[in-house]
């Protein structure tokens, strides 16, 4: 006797439907074997962005602040009254106070999330940036002299920094800007705060030579983070070395009439970065 053959009802005969599901997803990621690492290369410059960006604004913000406190307003300088006859800004010497706000407004307004307002505040401070070397004696000579164009130049070249890419942690721009102001604070006291007038960090404490030392100390750092596999890391660090790149870049040329003197150190800011990008990340 035959036993019958009973047939289930939540059994699915595989059809062709069915197969396709299956493979379909095999398919596609086989297709595109080069996407990977596109993709891996879109992600790692993301973050490289982002980083350098973080380090940029909390550099610009926390520098910007200290620099207005002790040059743009200077309640500590010597001989300050007749400074302010001089060079003044309403109660003030100089406009140094106006980018520190502008700072400090991209940096409240990118705590709140709306990161596209706050590179509105970074434009406006580049943009003035710009424009203050015209108001100076120099040009329509509006009352004020002052901040100095290297001032000037390093801010606007971390307003560029910070506009390149979007923080991604506010404790980093917080803690970043009150360790840069409380450094850039100390460097001032030991300074002597009497002598800040303008133009005293760049020929003072960070001359050229000491900026260069700093610059290539940062650059082998760097070198050592690549080799780690840590090339995120590594590029971050050089891509936020570009605002002290360009004052020693500014310092060197006036120094000098062979703009060729700035030359390594520029190609060396510019290839590290690329091969940063390019050393393949350790297999999770």
């Amino acid at each position: 006797m035959t036993t019958p053959t009973v047939r289930s009802p939540y059994r699915r005969p595989v059809t062709e439907t069915t197969q396709g599901r299956l493979i379909d997803p095999v398919e596609s990621t086989l297709a595109s074997p080069g996407s990977g690492v596109v993709e891996g290369l879109l992600a790692r410059t993301t973050s490289v962005r982002d980083g350098a960006a973080t380090v940029a604004l909390a550099t610009g913000t926390g520098w910007s602040l200290v620099h207005a406190v002790t040059t743009s307003w200077g309640p500590f300088l010597r001989e300050r009254a007749l400074q302010h006859e001089l060079s003044h800004f309403g109660p003030f010497l100089d406009p140094g106070v106006v980018l520190a706000l502008l700072w400090v407004a991209a940096v409240a307004v990118g705590l709140a999330g709306r990161w596209g307002i706050a590179r509105g505040w970074l434009a406006a401070s580049l943009l003035l940036c710009l424009v203050l070397p015209v108001t100076g004696r120099d040009g329509f000579d509006l009352g004020w002299d002052g901040p100095t164009s290297t001032t000037l130049g390093f801010v606007g070249a971390c307003a560029i920094v910070a506009m390149v890419g979007t923080p991604r942690s506010p404790r980093l721009v917080v803690g970043g800007t009150v360790a840069v102001a409380v450094l850039t604070a100390a460097v001032a006291v030991a300074h002597g705060l009497g002598q800040t007038a303008r133009g005293w960090f760049w020929s003072g404490p960070l001359q050229a030579a000491t900026l260069l030392l700093l610059m290539l100390a940062a650059l082998l750092a760097a070198v050592v983070l690549a080799r780690r596999r840590r090339a995120t890391a590594a590029a971050v660090v050089v891509v936020s070395l570009v605002p002290w790149a360009a004052v020693y870049a500014v310092d060197v040329l006036a120094a000098s009439q062979d703009p060729a003197r700035p030359l390594p150190t520029a190609l060396l800011a510019a290839a590290l970065p690329l091969a940063a990008l390019l050393t393949p990340r350790p297999a999770p």
